[in-house]
């Protein structure tokens, strides 16, 4: 019951709303590497150190600079995300809050 209610409000309304209040845009990332994702997730939350960048670099044939702008896109998309969750949780609690405040006056004038 609630906990369907919560995922179509959270999907249908409080996410558009948060990013809307947030005003994120997700950077795009310069060029897609399934490679480069998998080191990003196998080192996150922190970025691969410089030795592992440079031998990345030699092997996918793009500059050091190139990969490294990749990896803060991509911590910076992974940011967003975070916000936006707890953005939309924030709205969640505001709202059912709302709510029992709104039921419990209707009972104390009633």
């Amino acid at each position: 019951g609630i906990f369907l209610a919560k995922l179509v409000l959270d999907a249908a309304l409080l996410r558009p709303i948060a990013r809307a209040i947030l005003r994120l845009k997700d950077p795009a990332l310069p060029f897609k590497s399934d490679k480069l994702d998998a080191i990003y997730v196998k080192h996150k939350p922190a970025l691969p150190d410089i030795n592992e960048i440079k031998s990345l670099s030699s092997a996918i044939d793009k500059p050091v600079e190139d990969l490294n702008n990749w990896f803060r896109v991509r911590q910076v998309q992974d940011r967003n995300v975070v916000k936006l969750r707890t953005t939309a949780e924030s709205l969640w609690r505001l709202a059912v809050y709302s709510i029992c405040l709104g039921i419990n006056l209707s009972i104390l004038r009633g």
